[in-house]
């Protein structure tokens, strides 16, 4: 039991925390502050305390451009969260991990984990991280250009702040919306959605936010020729940018203050603003404003200046910069080069080989009938044996293709539809439509994974379970909390870098719920999805407390359970024909609790990976 000592020990390191979360304190200062308030909740055994101060540490060094260390310390909070089952931590480290993809122009591995925290804070019914999480996500979508799946986020994140009654969030909606708009070249709405977020920002003196909608006016000003007004908001941008600890902001500000200056030929003041921009960029690592920004300065140098060395020298900057961004298409390039080299070599070598194939035919001709009838002979079984191996690969290959498409008709069959449908009126005819929405908008999730993976051979572990949890959580909306689960990563499980087939645990999964979770009345069902690695396999456990195999079988004649159980049958005839074709051990193990121990009711699956 916790004393009072420790217990008033525990709520000063949250107080510490949560001002500290709340403030916008300069990313130096905050990791200095962050490492102490770790190794004091790492000293009374605090352990929330220890993971809220990684979340700190994390946005600090990402603060400070020091994007690897903020992954390091994202991730060692996952690892914590993974033990603790804090799912609302969890969430934290999700959006960190989701921000430094984003940063890194990793724009489908950042939507990819907005979506599995967005599947988290679902679970938990947290309607300010729904809505955070969904304004975060229609940033990626305005990078990407898909202004209308922008303005969908947007709308369901407006809807919950609007409810809320909390004006900041609405406000930075604004904001949001008048990039959207900027980067879609609708400046009128750009200029309004800009003018409505500062309005709010002053209503509740919140200056420091006001940076974005400052900067998207500005613009809207600058491209419809009102050169002043843009230059003042360009000003009003800089001046509340340079009191925020993210300097990427800063940098585009000064960006754009160049341009403005080079085109009113201020040519002192556009130099000035562009190294600014070039240094402020350099120090956030930011590879993609550098080459911008050494780009211009080169063209200012060439054209204006007449400073050809310097001219030279920035353009090199922006080259560098620009070969730090292309890297893996460099890569790309080259190993297609030596895929084609390697190709013509072995051409040649072919060649050859049949020149000298030729020149031993003639020699064979010498010899006598039946010699070269019998060479003859087994070149025609050796031509046979392989061709018929051959087409048992692809006879194999084919089975697994159908069957794949099989496992997906069964995950979307029929009565699972009705089902979604039929809860989707429910949440209607209630009149909540914010569930409705949320459930819809989950399945059309749902749906749109089933078919993207089912065309890949292998997935990560980290989209698998990002499906499982887009599932689980319909599931859990269906029933109407009738169960709870945790999905639990052991020591030294990489969600990134370990891949499995797609679409293998999520029938075990729902196995578990139509079969066993679904019929219990005195107790509440529990799922437990656990990954742990051994030296050679990746091992997913499937832990319920439901009623059991015997007991299911009498439910047999049930449609939900006959889907349920093809899924199975599909997945293992799937997982006995991958074994077979890679020569790798895929297997499961279904056991009955009871058999294990006679008090204890459900079911467990085991499912072993080969790691290759």
């Amino acid at each position: 039991m916790m004393g009072f000592s420790q217990g008033k020990q525990f709520a000063d390191l949250d107080k510490q925390i949560y001002l500290y979360k709340e403030s916008d304190t300069p990313g130096k200062l905050l990791y200095k502050e962050a490492t102490k308030i770790f190794e004091t909740a790492k000293a009374i055994q605090y352990k929330k305390g220890m993971v809220e101060a990684l979340y700190l540490q994390g946005k600090a060094k990402f603060a400070t451009g020091e994007v690897e260390q903020a992954k390091k310390y994202y991730n060692m909070l996952l690892s914590f969260t993974n033990e603790m089952n804090e799912k609302q931590l969890e969430i934290n480290g999700l959006i960190g991990l989701a921000n430094i993809a984003a940063f890194n122009s990793s724009q489908e591995q950042s939507f990819t984990i907005f979506n599995q925290a967005l599947g988290i804070a679902k679970a938990i019914k947290d309607s300010m991280l729904i809505a955070n999480i969904y304004s975060s996500m229609a940033g990626i979508m305005i990078n990407k250009k898909n202004i209308a799946e922008a303005n969908q986020y947007l709308a369901i994140a407006n809807c919950i702040y609007q409810q809320q009654k909390n004006i900041y969030r609405i406000a930075t909606t604004y904001t949001v919306l008048s990039s959207a708009y900027v980067k879609q070249g609708n400046f009128v709405e750009g200029k309004l959605n800009a003018i409505k977020a500062l309005q709010l920002f002053e209503s509740i003196n919140s200056y420091k936010k006001m940076t974005d909608a400052y900067l998207s006016l500005g613009i809207c000003y600058d491209y419809t020729n009102k050169k002043d007004s843009a230059l003042y908001c360009y000003r009003k941008a800089l001046e509340l940018a340079a009191l925020n600890p993210y300097k990427l902001m800063e940098t585009d500000v000064c960006n754009n203050m160049a341009i403005l200056f080079d085109d009113w030929q201020l040519i002192d003041s556009a130099n000035k603003y562009y190294i600014r921009a070039l240094n402020l960029a350099k120090a956030s690592k930011n590879y993609e404003m550098i080459a911008l920004v050494a780009g211009n300065l080169a063209e200012l140098n060439a054209e204006r200046l007449k400073n050809y060395q310097l001219a030279y020298e920035y353009q090199l900057v922006s080259t560098e910069a620009t070969d730090s961004l292309t890297v893996e298409e460099k890569n790309k390039a080259f190993n297609e080069l030596l895929v084609k080299f390697e190709t013509k070599e072995l051409a040649d070598k072919s060649e050859i080989l049949k020149k000298e194939n030729e020149l031993q035919k003639i020699k064979l001709q010498e010899k006598s009938v039946i010699i070269i009838g019998l060479v003859l002979l087994l070149t025609l079984l050796s031509i046979t044996g392989v061709m018929w191996m051959y087409y048992n690969k692809i006879k194999i290959k084919q089975e697994i293709i159908e069957l794949e498409q099989k496992q997906l008709r069964s995950q979307m069959n029929p009565h699972f539809l009705f089902n979604a449908l039929n809860s989707i009126q429910h949440f209607i005819l209630k009149s909540d439509t914010l569930t409705a929405n949320n459930y819809l908008s989950e399945y059309a999730t749902l749906i749109r994974k089933a078919l993207n993976i089912s065309s890949e051979t292998s997935i990560s572990l980290h989209d698998e379970i990002a499906y499982l949890e887009n599932f689980l959580t319909l599931e859990l909306l269906r029933f109407e909390d009738k169960f709870s689960y945790r999905i639990l990563l052991k020591e030294g499980v990489d969600r990134f870098n370990n891949n499995i087939p797609p679409m293998i645990i999520q029938p075990f999964v729902e196995n578990a719920i139509h079969h066993g979770l679904r019929y219990l009345t005195a107790t509440k069902g529990e799922l437990l999805i656990t990954f742990e690695r051994t030296a050679t396999h990746l091992i997913c456990t499937i832990n319920d407390n439901g009623i059991g195999i015997n007991a299911s079988q009498k439910n047999k004649k049930n449609l939900v359970e006959e889907y349920a159980s093809k899924g199975i049958n599909i997945t293992q005839k799937r997982l006995a024909l991958i074994s077979k074709i890679k020569g790798s051990d895929f297997s499961v193990v279904i056991v009955d609790k009871q058999q294990l121990n006679e008090h204890e009711a459900g079911t467990l699956v085991a499912i072993k990976f080969p790691i290759s």
